[in-house]
């Protein structure tokens, strides 16, 4: 299968021309009234988004539009009616660049209630905090992952829809005790929840440079269908995670896939599925 060839990786090359250093670029702290992209939430508190956000009103340093340092941190999109809020929106096209939501690894303990869409960035929203809950969004037509999880851990990530995104819907990346659930992943280009370390989807092989393995994550009440290639996959060397109460069909290379001889000690069960690469996967 040509499946890296029918992948959009987002690849950034070194430059073979020396750079001449330059200085970091100064943080703007975030008020807690936020109205614009470009800033960073230094200190602990309730931030509310006041209006709808983009990334020509510029970026933090790190490539965001809101950057999350700081911990405890209680972070509001929704409008003064119920059930909408201001949409946060990047560059869009086929390869968009930049993080609409990013959470710095040295950010534990938020609440992010975001009931709008991140749109059009490289991720749409990047976790790499730990113990931190993101609930009720929308991510679509971003680059790499509507959202990833990058080396975060204990995470809750729940009732949201990432579809439509070039690659990946939900990334677990070196993350390992984090939850995905009440949420749905269809009609993303590669996979829907992928868990592993490739960029280009599951190889069934150790990654180079070496990658901690995403351990202990549970994936549950989730629909993941008609995405590119995979519904749910977990790579080699994942293991320990449960995939349960998931209806995933019309992903043309597998529904569920697990690159683990006989799973190993991840677990799938209490599933609807047309396809799966092995035995232990059960429904």
């Amino acid at each position: 299968m040509a499946f890296a060839a029918a992948v959009i990786l987002l690849v950034c090359a070194s430059s073979a021309i020396a750079q001449v250093s330059q200085p970091a670029a100064a943080v703007v702290p975030c008020g807690n009234s936020i109205s614009s992209c470009g800033c960073t939430i230094t200190k602990a508190g309730f931030y509310q988004v006041t209006a709808d956000l983009s990334q020509s009103q510029g970026l933090t340093a790190l490539g965001g539009c809101i950057d999350i340092k700081a911990s405890n941190v209680t972070l509001n999109t929704s409008k003064a009616i119920c059930c909408d809020g201001f949409d946060i929106t990047g560059p869009g096209g086929m390869s968009p660049t930049g993080i609409g939501i990013h959470i710095l690894k040295s950010s534990k303990n938020d609440f992010l209630e975001l009931p709008n869409d991140v749109d059009g960035w490289d991720v749409g929203i990047l976790i790499e905090g730990s113990n931190n809950i993101v609930e009720d969004f929308g991510a679509r037509f971003n680059g790499t992952a509507g959202v990833e999880v990058n080396g975060g851990n204990s995470n809750n990530v729940n009732d949201f829809s990432v579809d439509n995104n070039h690659n990946y819907g939900v990334w677990l990346r070196g993350a390992s005790n984090n939850q995905v659930n009440c949420s749905n992943t269809e009609n993303n280009g590669a996979v829907g929840v992928f868990v592993g370390c490739s960029a280009a989807g599951p190889i069934s092989a150790a990654c180079s440079p070496k990658v901690p393995a995403s351990k202990n994550n549970h994936i549950f009440d989730h629909t993941s269908s008609d995405n590119g290639h995979y519904g749910v996959a977990i790579d080699l060397g994942n293991t320990g995670n449960t995939v349960s109460d998931i209806s995933s069909t019309g992903n043309p290379t597998f529904d569920m896939f697990d690159a683990n001889p006989g799973c190993d000690s991840d677990l799938w069960f209490f599933a609807s599925f047309g396809t799966a690469s092995q035995a232990c996967i059960h429904h």
